[in-house]
């Protein structure tokens, strides 16, 4: 949440705008936010507009959603390994590779550099150019090279890592 709690300068009344200079609000206070830096916009009674960069909103566990298991079981259900973001935070998957817990590589997406929202070369839990599942279940681990839209870039990670459990049912 940003709340604004002192405006000098210019003349009241103030309104206000987050990312654009065109949606304002007479509301000081701004709720529901992501994790991200933000370019705050005040308007005063002239219709003059200042800008302010670099706010910076931190929230654990806000932003990217990254599964720590899935079962491709063919049920609709979590058949993939995906992660999930807020509409225009990911730009590209720069590259999405998966590695056994010995390091060796065990799917690479065959695409490099796709914008988030039309990538659909996520793990299913075959290895690369397999036609049936010789993997088992297991603890693999993952490494995703993303690029965020600019005013999303948090401390300039664009650098997922961890592992993800694969459940095969018996």
């Amino acid at each position: 949440q940003i709340r604004l709690t002192s405006i000098s300068g210019s003349k009241p009344p103030y309104s206000f705008s987050l990312n654009d200079s065109f949606h304002f609000q007479n509301d000081k206070t701004f709720s529901s936010l992501f994790g991200r830096y933000y370019t705050l916009f005040v308007r005063d009674s002239a219709r003059c507009i200042n800008r302010f960069d670099s706010i910076l909103v931190e929230r654990k566990g806000c932003g990217v959603f990254i599964p720590t298991a899935f079962s491709p079981n063919d049920d609709g259900i979590n058949d993939e390994f995906k992660i999930f973001a807020p509409p225009n935070y990911i730009k590209t998957i720069k590259s999405y590779r998966i590695f056994s817990r010995w390091g060796n590589l065990v799917y690479e997406s065959p695409n490099k550099n796709v914008p988030f929202d039309t990538f659909t070369d996520w793990w299913n839990g075959f290895g690369n150019n397999q036609k049936r599942r010789s993997l088992t279940s297991d603890v693999f681990v993952y490494s995703i090279e993303v690029d965020y839209f600019e005013p999303f870039k948090l401390f300039g990670e664009t650098h997922l890592k961890g592992d993800v459990t694969l459940m095969l049912g018996r």
